[in-house]
This record gives structure tokens, sequence and C-alpha cells, in this order.
């Protein structure tokens, strides 16, 4: 190039720019859904799971299993 350092300035203002995107775009937010059981059929279970993240991006999941009684 006619002036090298300019190509590697503006490479690096790029680079930034995009880093600074991409920051933004992944900002944990907590989210929470409000939801309902409703049992199976008679002589079947239900499997319900959940998962978790925390801020410092460690995550975790958890499940149950109930009957159509609730047990």
């Amino acid at each position: 190039p006619i002036s090298p350092a300019l190509v590697v300035m503006n490479t690096v203002r790029n680079y930034v720019l995009a880093d600074q995107a991409l920051r933004l775009n992944n900002e944990r937010r907590r989210v929470e859904n409000l939801i309902s059981w409703k049992p199976p059929p008679h002589g079947w279970v239900r499997l319900n799971t959940d998962g978790a993240c925390r801020d410092d991006g460690l995550i975790g999941c958890g499940g149950i299993i109930r009957g159509s009684e609730g047990e």
C-alpha cells in the first residue's frame, strides 16, 4: 500500500468497532416466562426442563418427571 500506517490504523479502527458491536449484541438479559403445568394423559409421564445462565457465563439446567397425578 501507498500508506501502510493508514491501512493499519483503519484495520484497527474497524476491529474496535466490530468488537464493540459484538459486545452490545451479546449482553445477557434476564428472561422470565410464567408457564403452567398440564398433566399428561393417564398412564403417561411428562418431562419438564429448564435452563439458566448467570452473568459470568456459567449455565445450568434441571428437570422433573411427573405422572398424570402430579407424582
